[in-house]
């Protein structure tokens, strides 16, 4: 900004110069209050209001620094509520381990051992109980 007033200083005056001192604090105002939070609350879900209020706060907490860690605190602290609030419900929702039906996916069930054609029968069809076979089990 100081150059472009310093360029127009000398090529157009002093009003010309004031001018553009104006235009570039509006800007720069409008850019910093305006643009930047509805920007910024897109990019981190954060609302406009809340960003504005952030950098402000930082602002006057801890000065340029407070001002540029404010919005990604914010947004840090945001994903953390958000995450610790879908972890609650989840809980409440759940309250033992997921059980699976193991007769589904050939284990012991409600029926007893499992059944499995046994390579030592005979015939490929024959269904042998892996307690009463003498293999304990184990295939050969």
């Amino acid at each position: 900004g100081a150059l472009c007033v310093a360029v127009a200083v000398l090529e157009h005056g002093a009003t010309a110069a004031i001018v553009v001192a104006v235009a570039i604090v509006v800007l720069i105002q409008l850019e910093a209050h305006l643009l930047q939070p509805v920007i910024m609350s897109r990019s981190v879900a954060v609302h406009p209001l809340a960003i504005a209020i952030s950098v402000i706060s930082g602002t006057l907490l801890a000065g340029i620094a407070g001002a540029l860690l404010a919005v990604p605190f914010i947004a840090f602290l945001n994903s953390t509520v958000r995450a610790l609030r879908s972890e609650a419900g989840v809980a409440e929702q759940q309250s033992k381990f997921p059980v699976v039906d193991s007769t589904a996916v050939g284990g012991v069930g409600e029926a007893g051992p499992s059944k499995r054609p046994s390579p030592a029968a005979g015939s490929a069809g024959q269904v042998v109980d892996d307690l009463d076979s003498g293999q304990g089990g184990q295939d050969s």
